[in-house]
């Protein structure tokens, strides 16, 4: 007697095998910890538990699909397990094969050919990256389709992928269609992210090769998701999305675009947007492909066919009696949660450990994963940090001050006794220019790190040991640096205050003790979720939701680097902060950020600080003649050439920034006066345009007027929002007196005011090939700013809005018209 399972196993193709534990009562459960092993793509294993023995027998399915024998009269019971423990979605049931004769043979059915789906993604700030992840696990699951992963920035043309996908068909013996699901944000003005800009410029440019033509065109099915912050980009929201699907359309033939352009905002709820796109998607797939697809929230049933048609009985669900814990070394009280959904990773106490991972005093992870990091990284000491404001005001502006020498990166012996070279080597290229960025690798502060550690139930120095050998690339593989501890692990690699995306929550709702709460969380993820801006931790204790180690790392996204605008000249030292003494060749070389603490209340009430800011306000300076007592910080100059002051010293300027957004601005005025007073440099007009939100938070007055009285800046034009108003050079506010500052023009109201005052400069500024730079936030400013311009141009040019808009790119696209933002 033959027993085949028939329909799909998924997610590798197998017919029927809803990825379950088919438990037959009465197997032995006691070796479950130890005896688990890991199911990998397209390879499944079998455990078979003896209920009266400890011999454990595994049988492989070969990847060709051909079936596999077993005579079941080697086992000394009738009754065994099979354990699929370390896939998403488990379901557990089990049957009875009582009536097995000890002479049957067991078989799976070779599967047909399943559809292909590759999902390919051009990411900026990683969103794209784990929008693609998550939707990869949810094909997997739901549409027993096995889902492939891959960036954008892996191919330059879309012959190339197509030609790299056709041959993998060949290689594998399938003749099936491939559905290429896009995830494309758009960055800065208007243009892809910098790793896709080859395949980009050839789709878009290249009409001779990018478009394919005849039977290979007839099999380019694909889906875009756009990616965009309609509110901080208004004029490129979601360019880079629109433009590949009209170009991909062009291909026409029998395929093109099976569902339409979807746009998720990052200004209003983007988790929202993908989650309905996903679910089109599942939908499409579920009716093209005919694929039978359990629900979830119900348990699913596999039918056990003998080659006699005979019918056995349907599954009975055991979840009460099934364990939820396993044993474990790295678990606090010996066991763990396990993840339902996805691998078992195993942890291992390392007492090879140095006595700095073990005191988790690193301050960077330079010397363990260097490949973790973007080329260029190196590890800076902090020199020292100055609060700018002249009185104490919440959430005020601060000053950072980065030695860029090569002796403090030879020195710093915080981290290891053992540096790698290459933060050692005197020839280290710091070098970088007014306008560039530097990027800081933030840390999740420790109370935090230590509060998900005492959620899951993991010791903090349990080395996490992965098998992603035959997982590359798929939903199921570890998406964070391997070789740490998990301590490691969740302080610098996992965005701890992360929303949980749509995907998440539901399947912490799945493992709610809370009914009651669940229930009103489910029924609207924006007002309950992602409005407040709960996080993983936050809505879990709420829930209490049972979460597993692995939950927490397969969902949270990376920790993401942060770009700052450099706020000094590469002509100043530190001993020049004032400006005025010639550059000394002989001093160490300092960089400036300045940034703001972010720290406010949720819509809940809850507290919340930003985790970049809150990282280096933590940090020490240096004490001068000891490097040991200082902190460092992991960073990388990043060249951003789109944001340069003109070559021509004649060409005039004009300068508008809020809030942080003076940072580049103080860049651009110190490199004007440092090349006035060092080379004599005469300048073009150049006029300032500066906003805060009160008088308190006004910074960098003195250099302002020090580069008026030299005439390297025109006009100043200084604004406050709250609490200063103004008449004349008079103020009611006393924080910074404007009688002082005689030379500065103080208005109240917002920047914009100051623009329209201003209206018939800007505009002779713009006829005359001016450059203009704009800095501060996106979301608020940025977008204001584009308006008030849009609106100064059309009312000075007489144009129509869509007119004036069209001068503004034009300005854009001859770079004389850029912009800074922070989102």
């Amino acid at each position: 007697m033959t027993i085949a399972l028939k329909r799909s196993l998924k997610p590798w193709g197998w017919p029927g095998l809803s990825r379950s534990n088919f438990d037959i009562h009465g197997a032995v459960r006691k070796s479950f910890a130890s005896r688990s092993s890991f199911v990998r793509t397209r390879r499944i294993s079998f455990q078979l538990f003896a209920s009266c023995s400890d011999k454990i027998e595994q049988v492989r399915l070969p990847q060709d699909g051909q079936r596999k024998h077993t005579n079941a009269s080697q086992y000394s019971c009738s009754t065994f397990s099979f354990l699929f423990d370390h896939h998403p979605g488990l379901q557990r049931h089990s049957f009875s094969t009582a009536s097995l004769a000890s002479n049957s043979d067991f078989h799976l059915e070779a599967p047909s050919s399943p559809p292909q789906v590759c999902i390919l993604y051009a990411t900026t700030g990683g969103t794209a990256e784990l929008f693609a992840t998550q939707l990869a696990q949810a094909i997997e699951e739901q549409v027993s389709i096995p889902a492939e992963v891959k960036s954008l920035g892996d191919y330059a043309s879309l012959p190339q992928l197509l030609s790299e996908q056709k041959q993998n068909q060949n290689d594998g013996d399938s003749s099936s269609e491939c559905l290429y699901l896009f995830l494309v944000s758009t960055a800065g003005v208007g243009e892809p992210p910098s790793s896709a800009k080859a395949f980009y410029d050839d789709l878009i440019n290249n009409s001779s090769s990018s478009i394919p033509i005849g039977p290979q065109a007839q099999s380019l099915q694909f889906a875009i998701f756009g990616l965009g912050n309609k509110k901080a980009h208004p004029n490129h929201y979601n360019v880079v999305s629109k433009k590949m699907q009209a170009r991909l359309e062009e291909s026409g033939g029998g395929g093109g675009s099976v569902l339409p352009l979807t746009l998720g905002d990052d200004g209003d709820c983007i988790d929202d947007d993908f989650d309905q796109w996903q679910d089109k998607v599942i939908k499409y797939l579920q009716q093209h492909h005919h694929h039978q697809v359990e629900n979830e929230t119900t348990t699913t049933t596999t039918s056990l066919k003998e080659t006699s048609s005979s019918e056995a009985a349907a599954p009975t669900p055991i979840e009460s009696d099934f364990p939820s814990t396993m044993a474990c070394p790295g678990a606090v009280s010996g066991e763990r949660i396990v993840s339902s959904r996805y691998p078992m990773l195993k942890l291992r106490l390392d007492e090879s450990l140095s006595l700095a991972r073990k005191a988790h005093k690193l301050y960077d992870l330079l010397d363990i994963i260097p490949e973790w990091y973007q080329a260029g990284t190196q590890r800076y000491l902090i020199h020292g940090r100055t609060l700018l404001n002249r009185n104490a005001v919440a959430n005020g502006l601060t000053e950072l001050e980065i030695d860029l020498s090569s002796s403090s990166l030879a020195n710093n012996n915080n981290n290891s006794n053992n540096h790698n070279h290459r933060y050692e080597d005197n020839d280290s290229d710091t070098s970088y220019k007014a306008g560039d960025h530097f990027v800081v690798y933030p840390r999740n502060a420790d109370f935090i790190v230590d509060a998900y550690l005492n959620y899951v139930q993991v010791k903090p120095d349990a080395s996490i040991i992965t098998d992603d050998e035959n997982n590359e690339g798929r939903a199921s593989s570890y998406p964070h640096p391997k070789g740490l501890t998990v301590y490691e692990t969740l302080s610098f690699c996992v965005d701890l205050g992360a929303t949980p995306s749509p995907q998440f929550v539901r399947m912490m709702i799945a493992n709610s003790k809370n009914n009651n709460r669940a229930a009103a969380v489910i029924q609207n993820y924006k007002d309950q979720v992602a409005t407040p801006r709960r996080t993983t931790l936050d809505l879990a204790l709420e829930l209490e939701a049972q979460l597993s180690l692995e939950d927490v790392l397969y969902n949270l996204p990376p920790l993401q680097p942060r770009y700052y605008s450099i706020a000094s000249s590469p002509l100043r030292t530190h001993n020049d902060t004032n400006t005025k003494d010639p550059v000394k060749t002989d001093r160490k070389s300092t960089l400036l950020l300045t940034y703001r603490s972010i720290r406010y209340l949720t819509s809940r009430g809850v507290l919340r600080d930003g985790i970049c800011t809150s990282y280096m306000d933590h940090l020490s300076p240096v004490v001068v003649g000891d490097c040991s007592n200082g902190s460092s910080m992991a960073g990388a100059i990043r060249s951003n050439p789109s944001f340069r002051l003109p070559s021509n010293p004649d060409t005039s300027v004009v300068m508008i920034a809020g809030g942080c957004g003076v940072a580049p601005v103080r860049s651009f005025l110190e490199e004007r006066l440092l090349l006035h007073q060092q080379q004599g440099t005469q300048f073009g007009k150049a006029l300032l345009f500066l906003g805060f939100r009160d008088m308190d938070d006004v910074v960098y007055v003195d250099l302002i007027e020090q580069c008026l009285s030299t005439n390297v800046l025109s006009t100043a034009h200084i604004s406050s929002a709250r609490n200063g108003v103004f008449r004349g050079n008079e103020s009611t506010d006393t924080s910074v007196t404007p009688s002082s500052h005689s030379m500065i023009s103080w208005t109240g109201g917002n920047v914009t005011d100051s623009l329209d005052n201003n209206s018939d400069l800007l505009w002779n500024h713009f006829q005359q090939g001016g450059h203009t730079y704009v800095c501060g936030g996106a979301l608020s400013f940025g977008a204001a700013l584009r308006a008030g311009i849009v609106s100064l141009i059309q009312k000075q040019g007489n144009m129509s809005v869509e007119d004036a808009s069209n001068y503004l790119r034009k300005m854009v696209a001859e770079g004389r018209f850029a912009e800074d933002l922070s989102d």
